[in-house]
């Protein structure tokens, strides 16, 4: 079950209108590129909405907010109609979830956004591919976290473990470790890492690494003393509970 609303009120383009007007003020001071909207932290279970320059990208995550997509997308374009060029959906994300839901992907309104957009987070920039890239291209949910590591990192041999493209693995060099190790078994995403090193002009202090991150940790020799693990749903359905035994068997021998 999820809730959107404590009062007997419809919903409609009038109700999410009024969220995303609360979640402006909220973030109008974030620069070009945010989360705008994040699901149950702003009132809408299931309804992502990434805006990245002046594109948005979004997602449907449960049946109630793909039902009301038309109801979304005309309150967003009520409030951002003359600010963005485009608005592209990526619902083909992993779910437990047994609602028949759409995957989708593609442009909703407007015109076709990059392959790439250069964007940039708190004086580090990085390349992010919204059409191929996991979820919507990049986890701007995790924006505080790659600010607090920093006050860590000065001096540190450091290991974002999972990196993606390097989000954990760039604020630790740019902010005075020696060296950082990122690892992560998605080819694609490493290159841009690399290509996010070069930009930032911190390639010198990033070793990336292809590699299942537990095989990584099991034969690894290197000694790391500050260390950043953002893993993967391990389990994604109630069928799935025993491949965490196994793994924590595997890590307990």
């Amino acid at each position: 079950m999820k809730i959107l609303s404590l009062s007997d009120e419809e919903i409609n383009e009038r109700f999410f209108y009024k969220k995303f007007i609360k979640s402006l003020k909220l973030r109008r001071g974030f620069g070009n590129s945010y989360r705008f909207f994040h699901a149950e932290a702003d009132g809408i279970p299931g309804l992502i909405v990434d805006k990245y320059e002046d594109y948005f990208v979004i997602q449907f995550r449960n049946k109630g907010v793909e039902n009301k997509k038309n109801e979304i997308i005309s309150a967003l374009l009520k409030i951002f109609n003359k600010e963005i060029k485009g608005i592209y959906e990526r619902s083909d994300f992993e779910t437990s979830s047994k609602e028949n839901l759409e995957r989708n992907v593609g442009l909703i309104w407007g015109e076709n956004p990059p392959d790439n957009f250069i964007i940039e987070e708190e004086g580090i920039k990085y390349i992010v591919d919204i059409k191929n890239g996991q979820k919507t291209g990049f986890f701007f949910d995790q924006r505080k976290n790659r600010i607090y590591i920093r006050q860590f990192s000065k001096d540190s041999i450091g290991l974002d473990a999972y990196s993606y493209t390097g989000g954990f693995a760039l604020n630790m060099a740019k902010y005075g470790a020696k060296k950082v190790v990122a690892v992560d078994k998605d080819e694609y995403a490493l290159e841009l890492l690399k290509e996010n090193a070069k930009i930032n002009n911190i390639e010198d202090k990033i070793e990336v690494i292809y590699d299942d991150v537990e095989h990584f940790l099991l034969e690894t020799k290197e000694i790391f003393n500050l260390m950043m693990l953002d893993p993967p749903s391990l389990i994604k359905k109630k069928t799935e509970r025993f491949k965490g035994f196994e793994f924590l068997k595997e890590f307990q021998n």
